[in-house]
Protein backbone atom coordinates (compact mmCIF):
# COMPACT_ATOMS: atom_id res chain seq x y z
CA UNK A 1 0.00 0.00 0.00
CA UNK A 2 2.90 2.26 0.63
CA UNK A 3 5.07 1.89 -2.56
CA UNK A 4 1.50 2.46 -4.19
CA UNK A 5 0.61 5.82 -2.33
CA UNK A 6 4.37 6.58 -3.30
CA UNK A 7 4.28 5.88 -6.68
CA UNK A 8 2.60 9.23 -8.23
CA UNK A 9 3.96 11.03 -10.71
CA UNK A 10 5.76 14.59 -10.33
CA UNK A 11 4.08 14.90 -7.70
CA UNK A 12 6.58 15.44 -3.78
CA UNK A 13 5.21 13.83 -0.78
CA UNK A 14 5.04 14.11 3.16
CA UNK A 15 5.10 10.99 5.26
CA UNK A 16 4.14 11.09 9.08
CA UNK A 17 5.19 8.49 11.26
CA UNK A 18 3.92 7.59 14.30
CA UNK A 19 5.47 5.40 16.95
CA UNK A 20 4.28 5.33 20.49
CA UNK A 21 5.48 5.20 24.04
CA UNK A 22 9.04 4.89 22.83
CA UNK A 23 8.29 6.21 19.99
CA UNK A 24 6.55 8.74 17.95
CA UNK A 25 7.50 9.31 13.76
CA UNK A 26 6.02 12.41 12.78
CA UNK A 27 5.52 14.01 9.07
CA UNK A 28 4.48 17.46 9.90
CA UNK A 29 3.90 20.75 7.83
CA UNK A 30 3.79 24.70 8.39
CA UNK A 31 0.74 26.94 8.58
CA UNK A 32 -1.42 29.74 9.45
CA UNK A 33 -0.99 32.56 10.96
CA UNK A 34 3.03 32.52 10.53
CA UNK A 35 4.07 35.34 9.08
CA UNK A 36 4.58 36.99 12.39
CA UNK A 37 8.48 36.32 14.02
CA UNK A 38 7.66 37.76 17.49
CA UNK A 39 7.83 34.43 19.21
CA UNK A 40 5.41 35.48 22.59
CA UNK A 41 7.22 33.66 25.73
CA UNK A 42 5.66 32.92 28.08
CA UNK A 43 6.27 31.43 31.51
CA UNK A 44 3.79 28.92 33.62
CA UNK A 45 4.61 27.91 37.39
CA UNK A 46 1.25 25.78 37.54
CA UNK A 47 1.35 22.71 35.51
CA UNK A 48 -2.23 22.34 35.88
CA UNK A 49 -2.86 25.63 34.28
CA UNK A 50 0.04 25.33 31.43
CA UNK A 51 -1.87 22.47 30.03
CA UNK A 52 -5.28 23.46 30.52
CA UNK A 53 -6.11 23.93 26.81
CA UNK A 54 -3.71 21.60 25.00
CA UNK A 55 -5.12 18.45 27.59
CA UNK A 56 -8.08 19.55 26.71
CA UNK A 57 -7.34 19.17 22.58
CA UNK A 58 -5.36 16.00 23.44
CA UNK A 59 -8.27 14.46 25.36
CA UNK A 60 -10.85 15.11 23.16
CA UNK A 61 -8.55 13.81 19.75
CA UNK A 62 -7.93 10.80 22.45
CA UNK A 63 -11.15 9.60 22.71
CA UNK A 64 -12.64 10.47 18.95
CA UNK A 65 -9.96 8.07 17.63
CA UNK A 66 -10.02 5.46 20.17
CA UNK A 67 -13.48 5.14 19.02
CA UNK A 68 -12.88 4.84 14.83
CA UNK A 69 -10.02 2.21 16.03
CA UNK A 70 -12.25 0.54 17.79
CA UNK A 71 -14.81 -0.22 15.01
CA UNK A 72 -11.85 -2.13 13.17
CA UNK A 73 -10.57 -3.75 16.47
CA UNK A 74 -13.55 -4.87 19.06
CA UNK A 75 -11.33 -8.14 20.03
CA UNK A 76 -8.22 -6.85 19.37
CA UNK A 77 -5.54 -5.11 21.93
CA UNK A 78 -5.50 -1.39 21.10
CA UNK A 79 -2.64 0.71 22.14
CA UNK A 80 -1.47 4.15 21.17
CA UNK A 81 -0.07 7.69 22.14
CA UNK A 82 -2.65 10.38 21.85
CA UNK A 83 0.03 12.50 22.50
CA UNK A 84 2.31 11.98 20.20
CA UNK A 85 -0.44 11.95 17.35
CA UNK A 86 -1.51 15.75 18.69
CA UNK A 87 2.10 16.95 18.17
CA UNK A 88 2.44 15.47 14.63
CA UNK A 89 -1.18 16.95 13.65
CA UNK A 90 -0.22 20.07 14.81
CA UNK A 91 3.05 20.42 13.26
CA UNK A 92 0.95 19.36 10.57
CA UNK A 93 -1.49 22.17 10.70
CA UNK A 94 1.22 24.63 11.09
CA UNK A 95 2.01 24.18 7.09
CA UNK A 96 -1.32 23.83 6.19
CA UNK A 97 -3.96 26.47 4.44
CA UNK A 98 -7.26 27.27 3.39
CA UNK A 99 -9.85 23.99 3.61
CA UNK A 100 -6.92 21.58 4.60
CA UNK A 101 -6.51 23.84 7.56
CA UNK A 102 -9.97 24.20 8.68
CA UNK A 103 -10.81 20.54 8.51
CA UNK A 104 -7.25 19.30 10.62
CA UNK A 105 -8.45 22.57 13.03
CA UNK A 106 -12.01 21.00 13.35
CA UNK A 107 -10.85 17.26 14.10
CA UNK A 108 -8.42 18.28 16.71
CA UNK A 109 -10.94 20.85 18.28
CA UNK A 110 -8.11 23.46 18.00
CA UNK A 111 -9.48 27.87 18.21
CA UNK A 112 -8.62 29.81 15.52
CA UNK A 113 -5.93 31.23 17.21
CA UNK A 114 -3.54 28.83 18.07
CA UNK A 115 -1.09 31.05 19.34
CA UNK A 116 -1.48 29.30 23.05
CA UNK A 117 -2.04 26.78 21.84
CA UNK A 118 1.73 26.52 20.58
CA UNK A 119 3.32 28.48 23.45
CA UNK A 120 1.53 25.24 25.36
CA UNK A 121 3.13 22.78 23.22
CA UNK A 122 6.55 24.71 23.69
CA UNK A 123 5.99 24.78 27.31
CA UNK A 124 4.86 20.99 28.11
CA UNK A 125 7.81 19.93 25.82
CA UNK A 126 10.23 21.72 28.51
CA UNK A 127 8.09 20.28 31.05
CA UNK A 128 8.06 16.63 29.88
CA UNK A 129 11.76 16.54 29.02
CA UNK A 130 12.66 17.67 32.73
CA UNK A 131 15.47 15.44 34.47
CA UNK A 132 13.73 13.14 36.77
CA UNK A 133 15.32 11.34 39.37
CA UNK A 134 12.22 8.72 40.17
CA UNK A 135 11.21 8.45 36.06
CA UNK A 136 12.05 8.90 32.65
CA UNK A 137 10.18 10.99 30.31
CA UNK A 138 11.36 11.80 27.17
CA UNK A 139 10.32 13.46 24.08
CA UNK A 140 12.61 14.06 20.79
CA UNK A 141 11.34 15.55 17.40
CA UNK A 142 13.03 15.79 14.23
CA UNK A 143 12.69 17.46 10.90
CA UNK A 144 14.02 15.69 8.05
CA UNK A 145 14.40 17.54 4.61
CA UNK A 146 15.66 16.44 1.38
CA UNK A 147 18.94 18.00 0.99
CA UNK A 148 18.61 21.74 -1.24
CA UNK A 149 14.97 21.82 -1.17
CA UNK A 150 13.59 25.44 -0.66
CA UNK A 151 11.89 25.19 2.94
CA UNK A 152 10.34 28.68 3.92
CA UNK A 153 12.02 30.07 6.84
CA UNK A 154 8.95 30.55 9.05
CA UNK A 155 8.08 26.62 9.02
CA UNK A 156 11.87 26.23 10.13
CA UNK A 157 11.35 28.77 12.97
CA UNK A 158 8.32 27.38 14.04
CA UNK A 159 9.00 24.15 13.93
CA UNK A 160 12.05 24.92 16.28
CA UNK A 161 10.97 27.30 18.95
CA UNK A 162 7.55 25.77 19.43
CA UNK A 163 7.97 22.17 18.77
CA UNK A 164 12.06 21.91 19.90
CA UNK A 165 12.48 20.45 16.31
CA UNK A 166 16.08 18.79 14.91
CA UNK A 167 16.67 19.90 11.65
CA UNK A 168 18.32 17.47 9.39
CA UNK A 169 19.02 17.24 5.95
CA UNK A 170 18.94 13.92 4.07
CA UNK A 171 18.90 12.88 0.11
CA UNK A 172 15.75 10.83 -0.19
CA UNK A 173 17.01 9.59 -3.55
CA UNK A 174 18.94 7.39 -1.48
CA UNK A 175 16.24 6.10 -0.09
CA UNK A 176 17.74 3.11 1.88
CA UNK A 177 20.46 4.96 3.18
CA UNK A 178 17.86 7.91 4.17
CA UNK A 179 15.99 5.03 5.74
CA UNK A 180 18.36 3.28 8.00
CA UNK A 181 19.88 6.80 9.21
CA UNK A 182 16.38 7.61 10.54
CA UNK A 183 15.36 3.84 12.10
CA UNK A 184 18.73 4.48 13.51
CA UNK A 185 18.19 7.68 15.05
CA UNK A 186 14.55 6.43 16.40
CA UNK A 187 16.36 3.23 17.65
CA UNK A 188 18.47 5.21 19.90
CA UNK A 189 16.08 7.41 21.26
CA UNK A 190 13.54 4.94 22.05
CA UNK A 191 16.72 2.46 24.34
CA UNK A 192 16.09 0.32 21.50
CA UNK A 193 12.81 -0.86 21.85
CA UNK A 194 11.91 -0.04 17.95
CA UNK A 195 13.84 -1.47 15.64
CA UNK A 196 13.72 -1.29 12.00
CA UNK A 197 10.72 1.13 12.43
CA UNK A 198 10.31 2.55 8.66
CA UNK A 199 9.81 0.00 6.40
CA UNK A 200 11.34 -0.43 2.53
CA UNK A 201 9.86 1.13 0.66
CA UNK A 202 8.27 3.89 2.56
CA UNK A 203 10.42 6.84 1.61
CA UNK A 204 11.29 7.02 -2.14
CA UNK A 205 12.67 9.75 -4.23
CA UNK A 206 9.19 11.68 -4.38
CA UNK A 207 9.61 12.15 -0.69
CA UNK A 208 10.30 15.65 0.86
CA UNK A 209 10.01 15.73 3.99
CA UNK A 210 9.72 13.49 7.37
CA UNK A 211 8.87 14.37 10.56
CA UNK A 212 9.82 12.42 13.77
CA UNK A 213 8.97 12.82 17.09
CA UNK A 214 9.99 9.96 19.37
CA UNK A 215 8.42 9.25 23.16
CA UNK A 216 10.57 7.03 25.26
CA UNK A 217 8.66 6.65 28.99
CA UNK A 218 9.87 4.10 31.97
CA UNK A 219 8.28 4.36 35.37
CA UNK A 220 8.05 2.66 38.46
CA UNK A 221 5.27 1.93 40.92
CA UNK A 222 5.02 3.78 44.03
CA UNK A 223 3.88 0.59 45.45
CA UNK A 224 5.58 -2.31 43.56
CA UNK A 225 3.85 -5.66 42.86
CA UNK A 226 5.21 -8.39 45.11
CA UNK A 227 6.79 -11.21 42.38
CA UNK A 228 6.28 -13.88 44.55
CA UNK A 229 3.09 -13.90 45.11
CA UNK A 230 2.49 -13.51 40.20
CA UNK A 231 1.17 -16.53 39.69
CA UNK A 232 -1.06 -17.75 36.71
CA UNK A 233 -4.61 -17.09 36.65
CA UNK A 234 -7.65 -17.07 33.79
CA UNK A 235 -8.48 -13.91 31.89
CA UNK A 236 -12.22 -14.05 30.99
CA UNK A 237 -11.54 -12.84 26.60
CA UNK A 238 -15.79 -13.05 26.63
CA UNK A 239 -18.45 -15.26 27.30
CA UNK A 240 -17.39 -18.85 26.31
CA UNK A 241 -13.34 -18.21 25.84
CA UNK A 242 -10.75 -17.97 28.43
CA UNK A 243 -6.46 -17.99 28.63
CA UNK A 244 -4.50 -18.71 30.88
CA UNK A 245 -2.26 -15.34 31.78
CA UNK A 246 0.43 -14.58 34.80
CA UNK A 247 -1.38 -12.26 37.01
CA UNK A 248 0.13 -9.66 39.29
CA UNK A 249 -0.62 -9.14 43.15
CA UNK A 250 -0.75 -6.00 45.61
CA UNK A 251 -2.13 -6.40 49.03
CA UNK A 252 -3.17 -3.61 51.50
CA UNK A 253 -2.92 -0.75 49.70
CA UNK A 254 -4.16 2.34 49.93
CA UNK A 255 -5.04 4.10 45.72
CA UNK A 256 -7.54 6.30 44.55
CA UNK A 257 -10.44 4.19 43.88
CA UNK A 258 -14.18 4.16 42.85
CA UNK A 259 -16.69 1.76 42.12
CA UNK A 260 -19.72 3.32 39.89
CA UNK A 261 -22.16 2.48 38.17
CA UNK A 262 -21.02 -0.22 36.51
CA UNK A 263 -17.62 -0.32 36.27
CA UNK A 264 -15.01 0.17 38.93
CA UNK A 265 -11.53 2.60 38.68
CA UNK A 266 -8.12 2.36 40.01
CA UNK A 267 -5.35 4.83 39.80
CA UNK A 268 -1.65 3.26 40.15
CA UNK A 269 0.70 6.02 40.73
CA UNK A 270 4.65 6.24 39.47
CA UNK A 271 7.70 7.25 41.58
CA UNK A 272 7.80 11.00 41.56
CA UNK A 273 4.09 11.16 41.73
CA UNK A 274 3.18 13.20 38.25
CA UNK A 275 2.18 10.24 36.42
CA UNK A 276 0.06 7.17 36.76
CA UNK A 277 -1.69 4.79 35.14
CA UNK A 278 -5.97 4.38 35.14
CA UNK A 279 -7.35 1.18 34.78
CA UNK A 280 -11.20 1.41 33.77
CA UNK A 281 -12.59 -2.25 34.48
CA UNK A 282 -16.34 -2.81 33.58
CA UNK A 283 -18.50 -5.43 36.21
CA UNK A 284 -18.57 -8.96 35.42
CA UNK A 285 -20.71 -9.68 32.03
CA UNK A 286 -20.69 -6.01 30.67
CA UNK A 287 -18.60 -5.79 27.45
CA UNK A 288 -16.38 -3.05 27.43
CA UNK A 289 -16.81 -2.04 24.04
CA UNK A 290 -20.49 -1.33 24.90
CA UNK A 291 -19.46 0.86 27.96
CA UNK A 292 -17.62 2.73 26.72
CA UNK A 293 -19.95 4.09 23.59
CA UNK A 294 -21.93 4.62 26.29
CA UNK A 295 -18.78 7.21 28.08
CA UNK A 296 -18.00 10.30 26.55
CA UNK A 297 -14.45 11.93 27.63
CA UNK A 298 -16.16 14.12 30.05
CA UNK A 299 -17.67 11.20 31.67
CA UNK A 300 -14.18 9.26 31.92
CA UNK A 301 -12.58 12.94 32.94
CA UNK A 302 -15.47 13.00 35.68
CA UNK A 303 -14.47 9.60 36.81
CA UNK A 304 -10.81 10.31 37.22
CA UNK A 305 -11.60 13.75 39.56
CA UNK A 306 -13.88 11.62 41.54
CA UNK A 307 -10.95 9.05 42.86
CA UNK A 308 -10.81 9.03 46.25
CA UNK A 309 -8.12 7.17 48.28
CA UNK A 310 -9.14 3.82 50.00
CA UNK A 311 -7.69 1.02 51.39
CA UNK A 312 -7.98 -1.84 48.86
CA UNK A 313 -7.34 -5.98 50.39
CA UNK A 314 -5.82 -6.18 47.25
CA UNK A 315 -5.05 -5.14 43.53
CA UNK A 316 -5.04 -8.00 41.04
CA UNK A 317 -3.81 -6.95 37.54
CA UNK A 318 -1.81 -8.93 33.94
CA UNK A 319 1.58 -8.94 33.46
CA UNK A 320 1.46 -7.93 29.34
CA UNK A 321 3.78 -6.70 26.98
CA UNK A 322 1.98 -5.24 23.71
CA UNK A 323 2.98 -4.24 20.20
CA UNK A 324 1.03 -1.90 18.07
CA UNK A 325 0.86 -1.22 14.70
CA UNK A 326 -1.45 1.24 12.42
CA UNK A 327 -1.68 2.91 9.46
CA UNK A 328 -3.78 5.81 10.15
CA UNK A 329 -4.68 7.26 7.25
CA UNK A 330 -8.38 5.76 6.66
CA UNK A 331 -8.80 6.41 10.16
CA UNK A 332 -8.14 10.13 10.01
CA UNK A 333 -9.91 10.41 6.83
CA UNK A 334 -12.99 9.63 8.07
CA UNK A 335 -12.45 11.73 10.88
CA UNK A 336 -12.65 14.36 8.32
CA UNK A 337 -9.25 15.03 7.18
CA UNK A 338 -9.80 14.40 3.94
CA UNK A 339 -8.36 17.31 1.60
CA UNK A 340 -4.31 16.42 3.28
CA UNK A 341 -4.24 12.92 1.62
CA UNK A 342 -5.50 14.20 -1.70
CA UNK A 343 -2.54 15.48 -4.69
CA UNK A 344 -5.08 17.71 -5.95
CA UNK A 345 -6.60 19.22 -3.26
CA UNK A 346 -3.69 19.14 -0.27
CA UNK A 347 -2.40 22.85 0.36
CA UNK A 348 0.27 23.00 2.12
CA UNK A 349 1.81 26.07 1.12
CA UNK A 350 3.32 27.15 4.56
CA UNK A 351 6.08 24.84 3.89
CA UNK A 352 7.24 25.90 0.70
CA UNK A 353 6.34 27.66 -2.90
CA UNK A 354 7.77 25.64 -4.97
CA UNK A 355 5.71 22.76 -5.33
CA UNK A 356 2.86 21.07 -4.74
CA UNK A 357 2.88 18.31 -1.32
CA UNK A 358 0.45 16.31 -0.05
CA UNK A 359 0.64 13.74 3.23
CA UNK A 360 1.31 9.81 1.45
CA UNK A 361 0.57 7.99 4.79
CA UNK A 362 0.13 8.20 8.25
CA UNK A 363 2.05 5.30 10.50
CA UNK A 364 2.01 4.88 14.17
CA UNK A 365 4.09 1.88 16.01
CA UNK A 366 3.74 1.67 19.54
CA UNK A 367 4.78 -0.82 22.51
CA UNK A 368 4.42 -1.24 26.04
CA UNK A 369 5.64 -3.81 28.88
CA UNK A 370 3.96 -3.50 32.54
CA UNK A 371 4.93 -6.26 35.28
CA UNK A 372 5.74 -6.34 38.78
CA UNK A 373 8.60 -3.11 38.78
CA UNK A 374 6.42 -0.62 36.51
CA UNK A 375 6.15 0.55 32.79
CA UNK A 376 8.21 0.79 30.05
CA UNK A 377 6.71 2.19 26.75
CA UNK A 378 7.31 2.27 23.19
CA UNK A 379 3.48 0.86 22.14
CA UNK A 380 1.02 -1.38 23.34
CA UNK A 381 0.54 -5.12 24.91
CA UNK A 382 -1.14 -6.59 27.44
CA UNK A 383 -1.35 -9.59 29.82
CA UNK A 384 -3.30 -9.88 33.55
CA UNK A 385 -2.75 -12.17 36.33
CA UNK A 386 -5.15 -12.87 39.26
CA UNK A 387 -5.86 -14.79 42.42
CA UNK A 388 -7.58 -17.78 42.87
CA UNK A 389 -10.05 -17.12 45.36
CA UNK A 390 -11.62 -14.06 47.26
CA UNK A 391 -12.71 -13.91 50.43
CA UNK A 392 -16.39 -12.41 50.54
CA UNK A 393 -16.31 -8.54 52.04
CA UNK A 394 -12.96 -7.97 50.96
CA UNK A 395 -12.43 -5.09 48.71
CA UNK A 396 -10.20 -6.34 45.56
CA UNK A 397 -9.32 -4.64 42.84
CA UNK A 398 -8.96 -7.72 40.06
CA UNK A 399 -8.44 -6.76 36.23
CA UNK A 400 -9.15 -10.47 35.16
CA UNK A 401 -11.30 -9.03 31.68
CA UNK A 402 -10.78 -6.68 29.41
CA UNK A 403 -9.88 -3.08 30.39
CA UNK A 404 -9.41 0.97 28.81
CA UNK A 405 -6.08 1.23 30.32
CA UNK A 406 -4.26 5.02 30.22
CA UNK A 407 -0.89 7.09 31.49
CA UNK A 408 -1.58 9.89 32.17
CA UNK A 409 -0.18 13.41 33.84
CA UNK A 410 -1.58 13.54 37.37
CA UNK A 411 -1.79 17.60 37.31
CA UNK A 412 -3.72 17.89 34.10
CA UNK A 413 -4.84 14.46 33.36
CA UNK A 414 -3.27 15.24 29.95
CA UNK A 415 -3.09 11.44 28.66
CA UNK A 416 -0.05 10.58 27.51
CA UNK A 417 -0.73 6.87 26.09
CA UNK A 418 -4.09 4.91 25.94
CA UNK A 419 -5.34 1.24 25.43
CA UNK A 420 -7.50 -1.36 25.99
CA UNK A 421 -6.83 -5.15 26.75
CA UNK A 422 -8.93 -7.43 24.80
CA UNK A 423 -6.92 -10.79 25.53
CA UNK A 424 -3.25 -10.28 27.08
CA UNK A 425 -1.84 -13.56 25.11
CA UNK A 426 -2.14 -12.18 21.91
CA UNK A 427 0.61 -9.29 20.67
Amino acid sequence: MIKKILNFKNINSFIIYFSIFNILFIFTIFSKDHNNNNFIQKKINNPKEMLKNISEINNKFCFNLYFELLDNNKEKNIFYSPYSLLNVLLVVYEGSKGNTANQILKVLYLPKDTQNIKIESKELYKYFNKNQESYILKVVNALWIQKNYPILKNYIENAKIYYNSEVKNLDFYKSEEARNEINNYIYKHTEEKIKDFLPKGSINYLTRIVITNAIYFKGTWIYEFDKSLTAKDMFYVKKGKTVEISMMHKQKVKLNYLKINELEIIELPYKGNNLSMIIILPNENIDINELLQKLSYKDIINFINKLKQEELDEVIIPKFKLETSYDLKEYLLKMGVKDAFNESLANFSGITKKEKLYITGVFHKAFIEVNEEGTEAAAATGAILGTTSIKENQKIFKANRPFLFLIKAKDSNLILFIGKISNPTEN
